[in-house]
C-alpha cells in the first residue's frame, strides 16, 4: 500500500503518493518559482526613460495649454447661455465637462503622479525631481537677489534682497538648464552643473549655490 505525503505550495494542497514523489516534487518547486516572479515587484523605470518622460509631457503641456484655455472660455460661454435660458440640465452637463478641465488647467499632474512610481535613490533624478525644494542662494552677495526655491517640479520662488517675492512657471528645457518667465515677459534661463550643486543665472553673471 502506498504511503501518503503532504505538500504545501501556494494556496493549494496535495496528496502525493511515494511513486509520484520526484516528480511532483519537481513540479511543485517550478510552480513556486513561477509564484515567486510573479509575485516580485516590477523594474524602477530607466532614468533616461523618466526624463524623456517628464520632456514629453512637457511639451505636451507647452502645446496644448492654448486650446485647452480656448476651450475652457467656449464652455463658459455655453454655460451661461444655457443658465440664461434655464436650461439648467444642459448648464450642469457643460459644468461637469468644464470642471476636470479647469482643474487640471490650474494644477497639472506632477512628475511623480505621471509615473505612479518613485525614482529609486540608486539612480541620479530628473532635473526637475532633482530642484524639487531646494534653495539656492548667490555664492557673493547680490543687491539684487536673495535666493530662489524651487516649491515642486513647475513652480519657482525668486524673493529679492528687498525682501518682495514672484512665482513663476519653469520648464526644463535640457538635461541642465530650466527657463522661466517674468510677467514682463522677459524669458530667463538657469543652468546646473553635472551634480546639480551651482547654478548660474544665464546672462545675469549671478552664481548661485544650493542651500
Amino acid at each position: 500500500m502506498d504511503s501518503y505525503i503532504i505538500i504545501l505550495f501556494g494556496e493549494h494542497t496535495m496528496h502525493i503518493t511515494n511513486n509520484m514523489k520526484h516528480v511532483t516534487l519537481f513540479m511543485v518547486i517550478a510552480v513556486n518559482a513561477a509564484i515567486s516572479a510573479q509575485d516580485a515587484a516590477p523594474p524602477p523605470p530607466p532614468e533616461k526613460l523618466v526624463a524623456l518622460k517628464d520632456s514629453y509631457q512637457a511639451a505636451i503641456n507647452r502645446a496644448t495649454t492654448p486650446i485647452t484655455k480656448t476651450y475652457l472660455v467656449e464652455l463658459e460661454k455655453l454655460k451661461t447661455e444655457y443658465t440664461k435660458k434655464g436650461d439648467l440640465a444642459s448648464a450642469i452637463a457643460v459644468d461637469d465637462e468644464l470642471k476636470p478641465l479647469a482643474a487640471l488647467q490650474a494644477s497639472p499632474p506632477t512628475i511623480s503622479e505621471r509615473l505612479k512610481v518613485p525614482i529609486p535613490s540608486t539612480l541620479e533624478p530628473s532635473l526637475a525631481e532633482a530642484l524639487l525644494g531646494t534653495i539656492w542662494i548667490p555664492e557673493k552677495e547680490s543687491k539684487w537677489i536673495a535666493n530662489f526655491t524651487f516649491i515642486d517640479d513647475r513652480h519657482v520662488q525668486m524673493t529679492e534682497v528687498t525682501g518682495s517675492s514672484g512665482k513663476y512657471d519653469y520648464t526644463v528645457d535640457s538635461k541642465d538648464t530650466v527657463r522661466f518667465k517674468f510677467t514682463s515677459g522677459t524669458v530667463n534661463t538657469l543652468q546646473f552643473d553635472k551634480k546639480v550643486r551651482k547654478m548660474s543665472f544665464v546672462g545675469k553673471n549671478i552664481e548661485f549655490k544650493k542651500q
